[in-house]
C-alpha cells in the first residue's frame, strides 16, 4: 500500500509484478488511477505499506498498532504480521469499490 508517488514507480519497474494499492494521504479512500481494484482484491496481498507519503496521524489512527517500521532506502515501510496484516488487507479490501 502507497500513496501515489511511490505506487507509480512500483507498479511500473516492479519485477515481481507488485500492485500496490494507492491511497490518499489521509487514508480516507483508494485512489485508482495507477493501479486498480482487481490487481489488489485478493486476500492476503498486502504486508507492507511505504509510510511515506501519508500522514502521520491518519497513519497511526488506522493501521499503526503492532506495525513493525523498518528503513527501506530512504523510505520508512511499515511491515504488517499477524492481526496487524488482517487489519491491513481488510483496510485496503474493503475500500476497493465491487468487482
Amino acid at each position: 500500500m502507497s500513496d501515489y508517488w511511490h505506487a507509480k514507480p512500483l507498479a511500473l519497474f516492479s519485477t515481481a509484478g507488485a500492485s500496490p494499492a494507492q491511497f490518499d494521504v489521509k487514508l480516507k479512500e483508494p485512489h485508482l488511477w495507477i493501479t486498480t481494484h482487481t490487481w489488489y482484491r485478493p486476500k492476503d496481498g498486502f504486508a507492507l505499506a511505504i509510510h511515506e507519503g501519508f500522514e502521520d496521524a491518519a497513519f497511526s489512527r488506522e493501521l499503526g498498532a503492532d506495525v513493525e517500521e523498518r528503513q527501506c532506502g530512504s523510505f520508512r515501510v511499515a511491515v504488517f504480521r499477524g492481526e496487524a496484516r488482517t487489519r491491513l488487507e481488510n483496510f485496503v479490501t474493503s475500500r476497493a469499490p465491487p468487482q
